[in-house]
């Protein structure tokens, strides 16, 4: 297990963890819980302590799928600013990474579809249905108002699209001989051209790609060892009370309902500036933040977390159908704990088995090309060789989203992100 948790050389050559994987783990943990509240924890009392907590993370759970969003940013841009990628093979490499689970998980759903008619999606004559597949099969519900029959594979065609446009805007803008400056304004003037456009469309969920533009900043600032001065403890602390605060006024925009355009916006906007420097404290800054993200089960569940985001919600489904034909009463709080102990062992269970028998096995299969081996073995081959390695990191959700890992033994790791700031500040 431990090559999964591979240190990486960072500032200055001394080793340290970088939590990406942890980052992800934590985006889809909140992911599991929306799908928890609504299986389970719904039925507990309404004005039991506990249903108001299970309520508050099945609500900002959906918030995953943003940090998902900052974490593809991220990578895929950096990947794509740092070296000129054939528009054709970054593609075809984005398609060999998210199809083979896709289509295993999409299987299963076609044949518990069929097993259960009252569950089935698929529906009309048989041109109709075909159709509806075919656009499943595209990836086109999420961004197109088409019902997905993988639950959570809506947020697929969101990643699919940012990959289909970033390399071409990178690509026609030239953005690679820009000043990091000039990129940088850029897109922070498309964070706030997003932003105002939300005032028109505040609760189209197409908003959420502001979150890949947060991630395309946050690779900006610290590729270039940007925002040092702004990490010490006490940021760290207003950047957690940040999260906090974001999470909550997500929860009471959802809850509330409110009818005001200012207020979703608002919530947005807010969401991904405290992803931003929540993210920068868990890459640059050496204090709580990165031990949590640092700790290796969490890592873990972060490198099998497009597995799990696929897999995790039937795997739930199929609990709460044991827990109905046993009748054990979801209403009890201690039935629900006990449904939240099995069912995250047992989503566990089947993300590990999809993970291992599918996605590692032919998503993150070891490649002969230096770029294209997995971070453990791209690491090790590097460090043997030259003692230098830039470690570039490919997502899809996610998360929910896909991880791909691409070595450059020519650069050094430390032009990626700059030393670690000590929890003395």
């Amino acid at each position: 297990m431990e090559r999964f948790f591979s240190n990486y050389e960072v500032g200055g050559g001394s080793s340290r963890i970088v939590p990406m994987e942890g980052l992800r783990g934590l985006a889809v943990l909140l992911v599991f819980f929306v799908h928890f509240d609504a299986l389970f924890a719904h039925n507990l009392r309404g004005g039991s302590w506990l249903h108001g907590v299970f309520h508050f993370l099945g609500v900002i759970g959906n918030t995953g799928v943003d940090l998902f969003f900052v974490m593809s940013g991220y990578l895929i841009y950096g990947a794509l600013i740092r070296r000129e990628v054939g528009y054709g093979k970054f593609t075809r490499r984005r398609v060999e990474r998210i199809y083979p689970t896709f289509l295993v998980v999409f299987v299963i759903y076609l044949i518990l579809s069929a097993l259960f008619p009252m569950e089935n999606k698929i529906h009309g004559s048989f041109l109709t249905a075909g159709r509806y597949v075919l656009a499943n099969l595209l990836l086109l519900p999420g961004i197109l108002a088409i019902k997905p029959i993988v639950t959570v594979a809506w947020s697929l065609s969101y990643e699919f699209l940012f990959y289909l446009t970033i390399p071409l805007l990178i690509g026609a803008a030239r953005m690679r001989r820009w000043k990091c400056e000039y990129r940088l304004a850029a897109f922070v003037f498309l964070w706030i051209l997003i932003g105002v456009m939300l005032l028109m469309q505040a609760n189209d969920n197409r908003s959420r790609m502001i979150a890949f533009v947060v991630g395309i900043i946050l690779f900006e600032v610290v590729n270039e060892s940007k925002g040092g001065w702004l990490l010490h403890r006490v940021g760290e602390f207003l950047t957690i009370a940040l999260v906090l605060a974001a999470w909550w006024f997500y929860y009471h925009i959802r809850v509330v309902r409110s009818h005001s355009l200012v207020d979703p916006l608002f919530s947005l906007c807010l969401l991904s500036a405290a992803f931003f420097f929540f993210s920068f404290y868990s890459f640059q800054f050496d204090g709580p933040l990165q031990t949590v993200f640092s700790w290796a089960p969490i890592r873990y569940l972060g490198n099998m977390s497009y597995s799990y985001y696929l897999i995790h919600g039937l795997t739930l489904e199929g609990l709460a159908m044991a827990f109905v034909a046993f009748r054990l009463p979801t209403s009890s709080p201690y039935i629900v704990l006990l449904a939240l102990l099995v069912g995250f062992a047992a989503t566990w269970v089947t993300s590990s088995v999809l993970f291992f028998l599918v996605e590692r096995k032919y998503s993150l299969k070891p490649r002969k090309s230096m770029e294209s081996r997995s971070v453990p073995e791209a690491l090790a081959s590097s460090t043997r060789k030259t003692g230098e390695s830039n470690l570039v990191q490919d997502s899809v959700q996610v998360n929910l989203l896909p991880l791909e890992r691409e070595a450059n033994a020519n650069d050094s790791a430390n032009k990626f992100v700059f030393p670690l700031k000590k929890r003395n500040g």
